[in-house]
């Protein structure tokens, strides 16, 4: 098998790199390339292949316009047009599977487009399609049950994958030094079930004068007012509660962001209401990946996930803040949760793990 799988990393990630690294704007394609690779930013959804260098495993981050103008340079074409530049790096490498990380940046007219020697196009999406149109898709995938549910309502082939533990967390899972108390890192937006996150931060925040707090809450400034599609355009400025105005800090990616779990005892993970009581958004990867202690809210976690054995859940904003005080003042269990995490993680959600189940589901489509 030939595998052609791309990302889109997003500005805000971008730009930050460009910030951390600023000679990597200058670099080679392959260079940057391996840049961003090292990085480990999207690391839990990036295949074993990649990052073995295979010779049958092609990737690229289609959204990054350095990388792809580099690209497009060094093979001698004019053009700055990145989905043409996607389409020619397909072309020269004629892949048999074609796994999109960012559907929504190439949805069906992108897929249409393909040359033939692709025979399967993948798309990871665990979250709200906002009106994509993926049917040119021959599925989309995910490791949220109901979500899949919604795909297939809307006609599409869904099916059943998930992200895996980074083997370069064991490092930063290591750390003894844990500074940090209570740590957040995520998004809030007006129309994707993000409401009570914003309610279970605000109430931690009372907390700030006894412990270590530190949110990175990242929003835009402005939102839809709904997702009908009468009024799904008109912009609304968003206002978080008090607590929170001006307490969040800068977010953190890739490396920067294992580095902080790396110094945290207590990780936050307050779902959001996407899908349902389902749960094992990025975060649970990361955070026990890191051995950070995750305290996240209650519902079905993924295999292995064990509630008071390998992490901790919570079930209302006053369950939270004291769950966190009884965390901090067990030094012991707190400790042993961390270390039955990273070691689950390890066990149960490998990178050979995942490879097996992405042969798994192409040799069924």
């Amino acid at each position: 098998m030939k595998l052609f799988q791309t990302a889109g990393f997003g500005e805000k990630y971008l730009s930050n790199f460009g910030l951390k690294e600023p000679t990597s704007l200058h670099m080679s394609y392959e260079e940057r390339r391996q840049a961003l690779l090292g990085d480990r930013y999207e690391a839990t959804h990036i295949l074993k292949p990649v990052y073995e260098d295979s010779e049958d495993c092609f990737f690229t981050v289609a959204d990054d316009s350095t990388l792809q103008l580099a690209w497009a340079r060094e093979k001698g074409l004019t053009t700055t047009n990145l989905e043409k530049i996607l389409l020619a790096q397909v072309e020269e490498f004629q892949p048999d599977i074609l796994y999109q990380l960012d559907p929504i940046l190439l949805p069906s007219t992108f897929v249409r487009r393909l040359p033939g020697c692709v025979k399967k196009v993948i798309a990871w999406r665990a979250a709200p399609l906002g009106g994509a149109d993926l049917t040119a898709y021959d599925v989309v995938v995910s490791n949220f049950e109901t979500l899949n549910a919604l795909w297939r309502e809307k006609g599409l082939h869904a099916a059943w994958f998930s992200p895996s533990w980074d083997p370069e967390m064991a490092q930063y899972a290591a750390s003894p030094d844990r500074p940090v108390d209570v740590f957040f890192t995520g998004s809030y937006a007006r129309t994707t079930g993000h409401d009570d996150r914003l309610a279970m931060l605000a109430a931690v925040t009372q907390l700030s004068d006894y412990y270590q707090i530190d949110l990175r809450l990242m929003y835009k400034k402005w939102g839809r007012l709904s997702d009908k599609p009468l009024v799904r355009w008109i912009p609304v400025p968003i206002r978080l509660p008090q607590p929170l105005s001006g307490s969040t800090g800068k977010p953190v990616y890739g490396r920067e962001m294992y580095e902080k779990l790396s110094q945290t005892k207590i990780l936050l993970n307050p779902a959001t209401s996407i899908a349902g009581d389902i749960r094992g958004n990025i975060r649970c990867w990361e955070s026990l990946g890191c051995g950070a202690c995750m305290l996240g809210s209650a519902g079905h976690y993924p295999e292995g996930f064990e509630a008071g054995v390998n992490f901790e859940s919570f079930t209302s904003e006053a369950d939270l803040v004291n769950k966190i005080k009884v965390l901090l003042a067990d030094e012991t269990r707190r400790k042993l949760m961390s270390e039955a995490g990273a070691t689950m993680m390890k066990n149960v959600w490998s990178k050979e793990r995942q490879w097996l189940d992405f042969q798994s589901l192409v040799a069924k489509l």
